[in-house]
């Protein structure tokens, strides 16, 4: 079963924000997920701009289709296939 980030209106005990590591004092608002813990409404959740790894973006390294050589051999397959042929 997923985990979801619950809204608490009131805070019962302080505790500190896992994203921005300020204390969340008493009666404060908060979010909350089990096993996890407390963080501001303005933190961690979407109110930051989200920016995408390099390995996802356009870049020409990666364009390429990755399987593209997939049934080539390297050179060191060719040079065991010699060893073993050769102790027959």
């Amino acid at each position: 079963m997923p985990n979801y980030w619950q809204k608490l209106e009131r805070v019962k005990f302080p505790s500190n924000c896992l994203d921005c590591k300020r204390l969340i004092k008493a009666g404060q608002s908060a979010w909350w997920l089990k096993g996890w813990g407390l963080t501001h409404p303005t933190c961690g959740l979407g109110s930051k701009r989200f920016v995408l790894s390099p390995v996802y973006t356009d870049n020409p390294t990666y364009d390429g289709n990755p399987f593209k050589n997939i049934n080539k051999h390297l050179p060191v397959f060719y040079d065991a296939k010699e060893f073993r042929e050769s102790q027959k």
